[in-house]
């Protein structure tokens, strides 16, 4: 075994060092790629592997009283592969105990400097074409102090800054596309917010139910009245419209039609009545339903359900019409006014 001498930095002895070692080995475990276990597992031994760490990782592993990882041990002291077998079994053990404890161990074992480099490089790696893990997301922002977003133009900080007294608010996302991806009401639930998400999209509730089980979630178009309407579905989902004059202007730009379906729909009124909780107040609704939002609102109550602040899409709408806007016209004689404009929509609030 190799002591580390090249690399004499400072170890990562302070809390926020095992909290960075933590997430990226979580993230790893996730990644589920055996290209990315193999390069990760090959850090530590390119970097001098030190046998203070190799020591501490066999016991913390073997602590974890796993079939899998004793066998693993055992295999990798055969083939006298020790750091790169105990590296590749933590990996594939998948147990957040296990991962706690090993990277605690690597934090107090003296983590150089290149170590540390080798595996963010290697763990960033594995992003490529995917979405960055929440716990990642998680961490930069306790390192930077930086504020994540989820919306396509910044909504979402936005409302955090006008909502901000509301600890636990309610929402109703008509046309929420997915739990994650362009939300404007993901931060709100991560803060404690709950709501009702509404999609029409077919299928679109199954990632919803597992990313946001604490909300409502609803599979079903919304219109003023029951009847059928052909929803034009393309191969970028928040494309996916009711409207054909905006459907063939998407096709027109390029974009790919899948198929086209017909829905039913149901009022937003109807929604409310049946999955509303008895005296919530909606804080937040927001609708974003690729150029029908103004059926949507004609759909609505507006005596029983009147929210504090509405996001509305407006696509390609000057600054200096916005207030002729259709849906914004619409809502002005409801009592609300716009607050905030973004590129493609705008925040209104009530006046009361």
């Amino acid at each position: 075994m190799v002591t580390s001498t090249h690399d004499q930095a400072p170890p990562l002895r302070n809390g926020i060092g095992f909290r960075i070692v933590r997430a990226l080995v979580n993230v790893l475990i996730r990644a589920d790629s055996a290209a990315t276990i193999s390069a990760i597992a090959s850090v530590w031994k390119r970097n001098e592997v030190s046998n203070t760490q190799v020591d501490a990782l066999v016991q913390a592993l073997m602590r974890s009283n796993s079939a899998v990882t004793i066998e693993g041990i055992a295999s990798a002291v055969e083939r006298n592969e020790l750091s790169n077998a105990l590296i590749e079994t933590l990996l594939r053990s998948n147990s957040t105990l296990t991962t706690g404890a090993i990277a605690r161990v690597l934090e107090r074992s003296e983590l150089s400097s290149g170590q540390m480099h080798a595996l963010v490089r290697a763990t960033l790696g594995s992003f490529r074409g995917k979405e960055v893990p929440q716990g990642m997301l998680d961490l930069f922002q306790e390192i930077s102090g930086a504020c994540p977003h989820y919306s396509q133009e910044g909504e979402d900080i936005l409302i955090n800054r006008i909502l901000a007294p509301n600890k636990a608010g309610f929402f109703v996302d008509v046309g929420a596309h997915h739990p994650i991806r362009f939300s404007n009401t993901y931060a709100l639930y991560r803060k404690g917010w709950r709501g009702i998400n509404v999609d029409a999209t077919p299928g679109s509730m199954e990632m919803f139910k597992k990313l946001r089980p604490a909300d409502i979630n609803i599979e079903c178009a919304v219109s003023i009245d029951d009847t059928p309407m052909m929803f034009h579905m393309f191969k970028e989902s928040a494309l996916n419209t009711f409207e054909p004059s905006l459907a063939q202007e998407y096709i027109d730009g390029g974009c790919v039609l899948e198929r086209t379906i017909k829905i039913k729909p149901r009022s937003l009124l109807s929604i409310l009545e049946e999955h509303l909780p008895p005296g919530k107040h909606i804080n937040l609704l927001n609708v974003d339903v690729e150029g029908k939002e103004l059926e949507v609102l004609h759909s609505n109550d507006w005596h029983s359900y009147r929210p504090d602040l509405i996001i509305l899409e407006v696509l390609a709408t000057p600054f200096a019409s916005l207030c002729s806007h259709p849906t914004v016209s619409f809502l002005a004689d409801k009592g609300y006014e716009p607050i905030s404009r973004l590129t493609n929509s705008v925040i209104l609030q009530h006046k009361s």
